[in-house]
């Protein structure tokens, strides 16, 4: 009968001992994801460089100056810049079938595995001091948004930035860099949004749109 009390009470013990190590371990992931998510939401983008992998290759960079960058009237008005989030975005499953799908005239098959092993699956900063007339967003610019009184989001955030949002994925390159591929997120309002995959071939020393695969719109 001692014995079976003592068991008894050891087993108690021992089933204390892991409920309360089970919380500790709670509260210890809860404070980290918390810390990491204020941490997100609230960084500055100075802040969010020193912390997270940012795009720097060149050729990146002359592709979307060349395609999006217009030296017009607009070019001192930061509301009408393009607006980008300041990461990028996953390349999509869509990928890999639209790059089986190119012809071999376009892309052969040395450059298809190519391209499919720049698909990648992360997020990364954009270098806004390599961008030409683009507005880059952080969640710390968006969180601007619930200060303000008004519930229409959207009213908000036109008011704090103009018109438009986008989200850009890492653009991919052929071997001798003539074939990119980019995939772009755009949004302007609750029903005015769409995702593209966009293949540009390089003619005469220009990029020229060669098709578009859309993925969704609202």
């Amino acid at each position: 009968m001692k014995i079976f009390k003592k068991n008894k009470r050891k087993n108690y013990l021992t089933n204390i001992f892991i409920i309360s190590f089970g919380f500790f371990i709670i509260i210890i992931f809860t404070n980290h994801i918390y810390k990491f998510t204020h941490n997100y939401i609230y960084s500055t983008y100075d802040e969010l460089k020193l912390k997270r992998e940012v795009i720097s290759e060149n050729e990146i960079y002359e592709f979307i100056n060349e395609i999006y960058y217009k030296n017009d009237s607009i070019a001192n008005d930061s509301l009408k810049y393009r607006k980008l989030m300041c990461f990028s975005i996953p390349h999509s499953k869509a990928f890999v079938n639209l790059i089986d799908e190119l012809p071999d005239s376009i892309v052969n098959i040395d450059n298809k595995i190519h391209l499919k092993n720049q698909i990648y699956t992360k997020t990364k900063l954009w270098d806004k001091d390599q961008l030409k007339n683009f507005w880059v967003l952080t969640p710390s610019d968006l969180k601007k948004i619930e200060e303000i009184e008004n519930d229409d989001y959207w009213e908000n955030y036109r008011k704090l930035f103009g018109n438009g949002k986008n989200s850009y994925s890492i653009p991919i390159f052929n071997k001798s860099k003539t074939v990119v591929i980019i995939q772009i997120e755009s949004q302007g309002d609750y029903l005015l949004g769409h995702e593209s995959i966009f293949i540009y071939l390089k003619k005469n020393g220009k990029w020229k749109l060669y098709k578009e695969e859309l993925l969704w719109i609202s």
